[in-house]
Protein backbone atom coordinates (compact mmCIF):
# COMPACT_ATOMS: atom_id res chain seq x y z
CA UNK A 1 0.00 0.00 0.00
CA UNK A 2 1.26 3.49 -0.83
CA UNK A 3 2.42 5.63 2.08
CA UNK A 4 -0.16 8.29 3.03
CA UNK A 5 0.66 11.90 2.16
CA UNK A 6 -0.44 14.92 4.20
CA UNK A 7 -0.15 18.34 2.56
CA UNK A 8 0.41 21.44 4.73
CA UNK A 9 0.06 24.89 3.21
CA UNK A 10 -2.05 27.89 2.26
CA UNK A 11 -5.09 26.82 0.22
CA UNK A 12 -7.89 29.36 0.70
CA UNK A 13 -6.29 32.30 -1.10
CA UNK A 14 -5.96 33.56 -4.71
CA UNK A 15 -2.16 33.88 -4.54
CA UNK A 16 0.02 31.68 -6.72
CA UNK A 17 1.52 29.51 -3.98
CA UNK A 18 -1.99 28.69 -2.70
CA UNK A 19 -2.91 27.66 -6.24
CA UNK A 20 0.13 25.39 -6.27
CA UNK A 21 -1.12 23.83 -3.04
CA UNK A 22 -4.65 23.28 -4.31
CA UNK A 23 -3.48 21.79 -7.57
CA UNK A 24 -1.06 19.46 -5.81
CA UNK A 25 -3.65 18.21 -3.34
CA UNK A 26 -6.04 17.58 -6.22
CA UNK A 27 -3.39 15.86 -8.38
CA UNK A 28 -1.97 13.79 -5.53
CA UNK A 29 -5.46 12.58 -4.76
CA UNK A 30 -5.78 11.30 -8.31
CA UNK A 31 -2.85 8.92 -7.82
CA UNK A 32 -2.99 5.60 -5.96
CA UNK A 33 -2.30 7.24 -2.65
CA UNK A 34 -4.14 8.46 0.39
CA UNK A 35 -4.03 12.25 0.69
CA UNK A 36 -5.11 14.51 3.53
CA UNK A 37 -4.41 18.21 4.04
CA UNK A 38 -4.10 21.03 6.56
CA UNK A 39 -5.03 24.51 5.33
CA UNK A 40 -2.89 27.30 6.78
CA UNK A 41 -3.71 30.99 7.02
CA UNK A 42 -1.60 33.45 5.07
CA UNK A 43 -1.60 36.32 2.56
CA UNK A 44 -5.14 37.12 1.29
CA UNK A 45 -6.54 34.14 3.22
CA UNK A 46 -10.32 33.93 2.88
CA UNK A 47 -12.31 31.47 4.98
CA UNK A 48 -14.96 31.34 2.25
CA UNK A 49 -12.56 30.77 -0.63
CA UNK A 50 -14.09 28.00 -2.79
CA UNK A 51 -12.21 24.72 -3.13
CA UNK A 52 -12.79 21.72 -5.36
CA UNK A 53 -14.70 18.88 -3.70
CA UNK A 54 -11.57 16.69 -3.83
CA UNK A 55 -9.59 19.31 -1.89
CA UNK A 56 -12.38 19.75 0.65
CA UNK A 57 -12.41 15.97 1.07
CA UNK A 58 -8.65 15.97 1.73
CA UNK A 59 -9.13 18.64 4.40
CA UNK A 60 -11.84 16.55 6.05
CA UNK A 61 -9.94 13.27 5.83
CA UNK A 62 -8.31 11.95 8.97
CA UNK A 63 -4.58 12.35 8.92
CA UNK A 64 -2.65 9.08 8.69
CA UNK A 65 1.01 8.71 9.59
CA UNK A 66 3.24 8.93 6.56
CA UNK A 67 4.80 11.82 4.63
CA UNK A 68 4.14 15.45 5.42
CA UNK A 69 4.65 17.71 2.38
CA UNK A 70 4.74 21.42 3.24
CA UNK A 71 4.63 24.51 1.08
CA UNK A 72 5.25 26.98 3.87
CA UNK A 73 7.74 29.50 5.22
CA UNK A 74 10.79 27.22 5.67
CA UNK A 75 11.46 28.01 9.36
CA UNK A 76 7.99 26.53 9.98
CA UNK A 77 9.19 23.12 8.75
CA UNK A 78 10.11 22.38 12.38
CA UNK A 79 6.38 22.15 13.13
CA UNK A 80 5.73 19.22 10.80
CA UNK A 81 4.55 16.08 12.60
CA UNK A 82 4.70 13.37 9.93
CA UNK A 83 6.87 10.30 10.23
CA UNK A 84 8.78 11.61 7.21
CA UNK A 85 8.86 15.21 6.08
CA UNK A 86 9.28 16.94 2.73
CA UNK A 87 9.13 20.60 1.74
CA UNK A 88 8.55 22.55 -1.46
CA UNK A 89 11.14 25.31 -1.80
CA UNK A 90 10.61 28.42 -3.93
CA UNK A 91 13.08 31.32 -4.18
CA UNK A 92 13.97 33.79 -6.92
CA UNK A 93 17.69 34.44 -6.45
CA UNK A 94 20.77 32.36 -7.21
CA UNK A 95 20.84 31.10 -3.62
CA UNK A 96 18.40 30.72 -0.76
CA UNK A 97 18.55 32.61 2.56
CA UNK A 98 20.86 30.76 4.94
CA UNK A 99 18.14 30.35 7.59
CA UNK A 100 15.87 28.77 4.96
CA UNK A 101 18.60 26.31 3.98
CA UNK A 102 19.29 25.43 7.62
CA UNK A 103 15.59 24.83 8.25
CA UNK A 104 15.42 22.49 5.27
CA UNK A 105 18.51 20.52 6.24
CA UNK A 106 17.51 20.21 9.90
CA UNK A 107 13.84 19.35 9.44
CA UNK A 108 13.30 17.65 6.06
CA UNK A 109 14.00 14.26 4.59
CA UNK A 110 13.41 15.54 1.05
CA UNK A 111 12.95 18.87 -0.71
CA UNK A 112 11.21 19.59 -4.01
CA UNK A 113 11.94 22.57 -6.25
CA UNK A 114 10.09 23.60 -9.43
CA UNK A 115 13.10 24.09 -11.74
CA UNK A 116 16.74 23.25 -12.32
CA UNK A 117 17.46 26.92 -11.59
CA UNK A 118 15.94 26.54 -8.11
CA UNK A 119 17.81 23.28 -7.56
CA UNK A 120 21.14 24.96 -8.28
CA UNK A 121 20.22 27.87 -5.97
CA UNK A 122 19.30 25.44 -3.18
CA UNK A 123 22.53 23.45 -3.65
CA UNK A 124 24.57 26.68 -3.61
CA UNK A 125 23.00 27.42 -0.23
CA UNK A 126 24.23 24.20 1.31
CA UNK A 127 21.23 21.90 0.86
CA UNK A 128 22.64 18.48 -0.16
CA UNK A 129 21.84 17.56 -3.74
CA UNK A 130 20.65 14.12 -2.68
CA UNK A 131 17.85 15.84 -0.73
CA UNK A 132 16.68 17.75 -3.80
CA UNK A 133 14.31 16.77 -6.60
CA UNK A 134 12.88 18.88 -9.44
CA UNK A 135 9.09 18.69 -9.73
CA UNK A 136 8.04 21.33 -12.32
CA UNK A 137 4.75 23.07 -11.71
CA UNK A 138 1.83 22.77 -14.11
CA UNK A 139 -1.16 24.57 -15.55
CA UNK A 140 -4.85 23.66 -15.48
CA UNK A 141 -5.73 23.83 -19.17
CA UNK A 142 -9.43 23.45 -18.42
CA UNK A 143 -9.23 27.04 -17.12
CA UNK A 144 -6.16 28.47 -18.85
CA UNK A 145 -6.91 27.81 -22.51
CA UNK A 146 -7.18 29.77 -25.74
CA UNK A 147 -10.95 29.29 -26.00
CA UNK A 148 -13.23 31.27 -23.74
CA UNK A 149 -14.37 34.78 -22.87
CA UNK A 150 -12.00 37.74 -22.88
CA UNK A 151 -11.97 40.58 -20.39
CA UNK A 152 -12.51 44.21 -21.35
CA UNK A 153 -9.41 46.37 -20.92
CA UNK A 154 -9.14 49.98 -19.68
CA UNK A 155 -6.38 51.20 -22.01
CA UNK A 156 -8.52 52.11 -25.02
CA UNK A 157 -5.88 50.58 -27.32
CA UNK A 158 -6.28 47.80 -29.88
CA UNK A 159 -2.97 46.13 -28.96
CA UNK A 160 -2.20 45.38 -25.31
CA UNK A 161 0.56 43.99 -23.14
CA UNK A 162 -0.13 42.47 -19.70
CA UNK A 163 2.03 41.95 -16.61
CA UNK A 164 0.75 40.18 -13.49
CA UNK A 165 2.82 40.93 -10.40
CA UNK A 166 2.91 41.87 -6.75
CA UNK A 167 4.48 45.31 -6.10
CA UNK A 168 7.90 43.80 -5.37
CA UNK A 169 11.05 45.46 -6.68
CA UNK A 170 12.24 42.16 -8.19
CA UNK A 171 9.13 42.02 -10.40
CA UNK A 172 10.62 44.73 -12.61
CA UNK A 173 7.48 46.83 -12.94
CA UNK A 174 9.39 50.13 -12.84
CA UNK A 175 11.66 48.91 -15.65
CA UNK A 176 8.62 47.73 -17.59
CA UNK A 177 6.74 51.02 -17.51
CA UNK A 178 9.87 52.98 -18.42
CA UNK A 179 10.64 50.61 -21.30
CA UNK A 180 7.04 50.78 -22.53
CA UNK A 181 7.10 54.59 -22.53
CA UNK A 182 10.43 54.52 -24.40
CA UNK A 183 9.07 52.08 -26.98
CA UNK A 184 5.66 53.70 -27.55
CA UNK A 185 4.45 57.27 -27.88
CA UNK A 186 1.10 58.37 -26.41
CA UNK A 187 -0.44 58.27 -29.89
CA UNK A 188 0.66 54.67 -30.55
CA UNK A 189 -2.13 52.10 -30.56
CA UNK A 190 -0.48 50.04 -27.80
CA UNK A 191 -1.45 49.74 -24.15
CA UNK A 192 0.02 48.20 -21.02
CA UNK A 193 -2.06 46.63 -18.25
CA UNK A 194 -0.47 45.82 -14.89
CA UNK A 195 -2.50 43.46 -12.68
CA UNK A 196 -1.61 43.64 -8.97
CA UNK A 197 -3.10 42.22 -5.79
CA UNK A 198 -4.67 44.72 -3.34
CA UNK A 199 -2.10 47.47 -2.78
CA UNK A 200 -3.14 48.75 0.64
CA UNK A 201 -0.03 49.24 2.76
CA UNK A 202 2.41 48.94 -0.12
CA UNK A 203 5.94 49.98 0.82
CA UNK A 204 5.97 48.60 4.35
CA UNK A 205 8.37 45.78 3.47
CA UNK A 206 11.95 46.14 2.20
CA UNK A 207 11.29 44.03 -0.90
CA UNK A 208 8.39 46.26 -2.06
CA UNK A 209 8.28 49.50 -3.98
CA UNK A 210 7.86 52.45 -1.63
CA UNK A 211 4.73 53.65 -3.44
CA UNK A 212 2.60 52.81 -6.45
CA UNK A 213 3.96 55.90 -8.22
CA UNK A 214 7.35 54.21 -8.48
CA UNK A 215 6.03 51.80 -11.12
CA UNK A 216 3.00 53.50 -12.68
CA UNK A 217 3.39 56.37 -15.15
CA UNK A 218 0.33 58.46 -14.27
CA UNK A 219 1.05 60.83 -17.14
CA UNK A 220 0.40 57.97 -19.58
CA UNK A 221 -2.95 56.81 -18.16
CA UNK A 222 -5.06 55.12 -19.43
CA UNK A 223 -2.54 53.84 -21.99
CA UNK A 224 -0.71 52.41 -18.96
CA UNK A 225 -3.41 51.08 -16.63
CA UNK A 226 -3.38 49.41 -13.23
CA UNK A 227 -5.86 46.68 -12.32
CA UNK A 228 -5.84 46.11 -8.57
CA UNK A 229 -7.65 43.48 -6.53
CA UNK A 230 -8.52 39.81 -6.26
CA UNK A 231 -9.49 37.98 -9.46
CA UNK A 232 -10.77 34.43 -9.75
CA UNK A 233 -8.86 31.99 -11.94
CA UNK A 234 -11.56 32.26 -14.57
CA UNK A 235 -11.22 36.05 -14.53
CA UNK A 236 -7.44 35.75 -14.83
CA UNK A 237 -7.76 33.44 -17.82
CA UNK A 238 -10.13 35.95 -19.47
CA UNK A 239 -7.56 38.69 -18.81
CA UNK A 240 -4.77 36.69 -20.47
CA UNK A 241 -6.99 36.01 -23.49
CA UNK A 242 -7.76 39.74 -23.84
CA UNK A 243 -4.16 40.75 -24.50
CA UNK A 244 -1.71 40.24 -27.34
CA UNK A 245 1.52 39.68 -25.40
CA UNK A 246 2.30 38.82 -21.78
CA UNK A 247 5.36 40.46 -20.14
CA UNK A 248 7.40 39.01 -17.26
CA UNK A 249 10.19 41.55 -16.58
CA UNK A 250 11.17 39.94 -13.26
CA UNK A 251 14.69 40.00 -11.90
CA UNK A 252 14.10 36.34 -11.04
CA UNK A 253 11.47 33.61 -10.76
CA UNK A 254 11.81 30.18 -9.19
CA UNK A 255 9.42 28.93 -11.89
CA UNK A 256 6.87 31.47 -13.15
CA UNK A 257 3.24 30.35 -13.18
CA UNK A 258 1.86 33.48 -14.86
CA UNK A 259 3.89 33.24 -18.10
CA UNK A 260 3.07 29.53 -18.34
CA UNK A 261 -0.64 30.31 -17.93
CA UNK A 262 -0.32 32.98 -20.62
CA UNK A 263 1.18 30.42 -23.02
CA UNK A 264 -1.69 28.05 -22.25
CA UNK A 265 -4.10 30.85 -23.23
CA UNK A 266 -2.37 31.25 -26.60
CA UNK A 267 -0.44 34.40 -25.65
CA UNK A 268 3.30 34.71 -26.40
CA UNK A 269 5.64 36.13 -23.77
CA UNK A 270 8.34 38.76 -23.33
CA UNK A 271 10.52 37.83 -20.33
CA UNK A 272 13.89 38.38 -18.72
CA UNK A 273 16.14 35.62 -20.05
CA UNK A 274 17.25 34.28 -16.66
CA UNK A 275 15.91 32.11 -13.88
CA UNK A 276 13.25 29.45 -13.57
CA UNK A 277 11.19 30.73 -16.51
CA UNK A 278 13.77 29.15 -18.80
CA UNK A 279 12.25 25.80 -17.79
CA UNK A 280 9.64 26.49 -20.46
CA UNK A 281 10.52 29.74 -22.26
CA UNK A 282 12.93 30.00 -25.18
CA UNK A 283 13.21 31.85 -28.47
CA UNK A 284 10.48 29.69 -30.01
CA UNK A 285 7.69 30.91 -27.69
CA UNK A 286 9.06 34.14 -26.22
CA UNK A 287 11.18 37.23 -26.73
CA UNK A 288 13.95 36.97 -24.13
CA UNK A 289 15.32 40.19 -22.65
CA UNK A 290 18.99 40.80 -21.91
CA UNK A 291 19.93 41.57 -18.31
CA UNK A 292 22.60 42.65 -15.82
CA UNK A 293 23.32 40.38 -12.85
CA UNK A 294 23.12 42.46 -9.68
CA UNK A 295 23.41 42.05 -5.92
CA UNK A 296 19.78 41.81 -4.75
CA UNK A 297 20.44 41.62 -1.00
CA UNK A 298 18.66 44.93 -0.32
CA UNK A 299 15.29 43.78 -1.69
CA UNK A 300 15.35 39.97 -1.80
CA UNK A 301 12.52 38.44 0.21
CA UNK A 302 13.46 37.63 3.84
CA UNK A 303 17.16 38.15 3.17
CA UNK A 304 19.13 38.63 6.38
CA UNK A 305 22.48 39.80 5.14
CA UNK A 306 24.30 36.46 5.31
CA UNK A 307 26.30 36.92 2.12
CA UNK A 308 25.01 38.17 -1.22
CA UNK A 309 22.30 36.95 -3.53
CA UNK A 310 22.14 37.74 -7.24
CA UNK A 311 19.23 38.42 -9.52
CA UNK A 312 19.00 39.62 -13.12
CA UNK A 313 17.77 43.17 -13.76
CA UNK A 314 16.39 43.47 -17.31
CA UNK A 315 18.26 45.94 -19.51
CA UNK A 316 15.90 48.82 -20.29
CA UNK A 317 16.94 49.16 -23.93
CA UNK A 318 16.59 45.41 -24.53
CA UNK A 319 13.17 45.31 -22.88
CA UNK A 320 11.95 48.27 -24.95
CA UNK A 321 13.26 46.64 -28.14
CA UNK A 322 11.56 43.30 -27.39
CA UNK A 323 8.25 45.08 -26.69
CA UNK A 324 8.48 46.91 -29.99
CA UNK A 325 9.37 43.72 -31.88
CA UNK A 326 6.42 41.89 -30.36
CA UNK A 327 4.12 44.76 -31.34
CA UNK A 328 5.32 44.99 -34.94
CA UNK A 329 5.80 41.34 -35.95
CA UNK A 330 2.43 39.60 -36.35
CA UNK A 331 4.04 36.56 -37.98
CA UNK A 332 6.37 36.04 -35.02
CA UNK A 333 3.51 36.51 -32.55
CA UNK A 334 1.46 33.82 -34.23
CA UNK A 335 4.38 31.40 -34.42
CA UNK A 336 5.39 31.94 -30.80
CA UNK A 337 1.80 31.63 -29.63
CA UNK A 338 1.40 28.30 -31.44
CA UNK A 339 4.64 27.01 -29.99
CA UNK A 340 3.60 28.24 -26.55
CA UNK A 341 0.42 26.17 -26.66
CA UNK A 342 2.52 23.09 -27.39
CA UNK A 343 4.87 23.95 -24.54
CA UNK A 344 2.10 24.47 -22.00
CA UNK A 345 0.51 21.13 -22.88
CA UNK A 346 3.56 19.35 -21.42
CA UNK A 347 3.27 20.99 -18.00
CA UNK A 348 0.49 19.29 -16.05
CA UNK A 349 -0.16 19.04 -12.33
CA UNK A 350 -0.48 15.28 -12.68
CA UNK A 351 3.12 15.27 -13.92
CA UNK A 352 4.10 17.31 -10.84
CA UNK A 353 2.36 14.85 -8.52
CA UNK A 354 3.95 11.85 -10.22
CA UNK A 355 7.42 13.36 -9.81
CA UNK A 356 6.78 13.86 -6.11
CA UNK A 357 5.25 10.42 -5.53
CA UNK A 358 8.02 8.69 -7.48
CA UNK A 359 10.64 10.36 -5.29
CA UNK A 360 8.79 9.47 -2.09
CA UNK A 361 8.40 5.85 -3.23
CA UNK A 362 12.13 5.68 -3.95
CA UNK A 363 12.94 7.02 -0.50
CA UNK A 364 10.53 4.54 1.09
CA UNK A 365 12.16 1.66 -0.80
CA UNK A 366 15.54 2.63 0.60
CA UNK A 367 14.18 2.23 4.14
CA UNK A 368 13.22 -1.41 3.58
Amino acid sequence: MATPVHFVGLLRSPVSWARVGRELVHALGGCPNRVSATSLKGYLWDAGFPLRPEVEAALARRRADGWDIALDYPPNFARLRGGRRAGILIYEGDRFPDHWARAAVENLDAAFVPSEFALEAAAASGIPRDMLQVAPFGVDRRIYCADGPSASLPTGRAFNFLAVAAPHVRKGLAELTRAFCDAFAPEDDAGLVIKCPPLEGVGRRPWEYGAVEEFIQEARAPQVSLLEGVFSEGEMAALYRAVDVYVQPSYGESFGLAPLEALACGVPVVATGWGGVLSFLDDSNAWLVEYHLIDASAFAYDWRGEGGVRMARPRAESLAARLREAFEDLTARRAKAARGLETASRFTWRRTAKAILSRLADLEARRI
